[in-house]
C-alpha cells in the first residue's frame, strides 16, 4: 500500500472493488459497507439474512492472501478458458456450414 493512502481508507476501497468484482446491487453494496442509504431505507429490505448470501458471494474477493490471489487469478483464467472454447465451438460450427453450402450439389 501507498504511504499516501491510509488504511482505513484504503481497505474500505478494497472491500468496494471486491463487492463490484461480486457484481452486486449498489443497494446492497452501500449495506453492506455500511452507508447510510436515506431515502431508500424505505424501499430496500434491510433482513441481515437476505445480505448474508451476497456478502458470501462477495467473500472469495475478499481474501487478501496470497493463495487467495493465486485462487482468483486461477478462476478467472478457468473462465477464460470456457469463454474461449465455447468461441472455438461456435466457429468451428460456422466453418463447417460454410464448407457445407459452397459444395457443389452432385446430380
Amino acid at each position: 500500500m501507498e504511504p499516501i493512502v491510509q488504511p482505513n481508507h484504503g481497505f474500505r476501497k478494497y472491500f468496494k472493488r471486491c463487492l463490484d468484482k461480486a457484481e452486486l446491487d449498489e443497494d446492497k453494496k452501500r449495506q453492506l459497507q455500511g452507508h447510510s442509504l436515506r431515502v431508500e431505507w424505505s424501499y430496500t429490505d434491510r433482513d441481515i439474512d437476505e445480505l448474508r448470501p451476497l456478502y458470501k458471494r462477495a467473500y472469495r474477493y475478499l481474501d487478501i492472501s496470497e493463495q487467495g490471489a493465486v485462487n482468483m487469478k486461477h478462476d478467472e483464467l478457468q473462465q477464460e478458458v470456457r469463454e474461449l472454447r465455447a468461441v472455438v465451438r461456435n466457429l468451428e460450427i460456422e466453418s463447417s456450414q460454410r464448407i457445407y453450402l459452397s459444395k457443389p450439389a452432385k446430380d
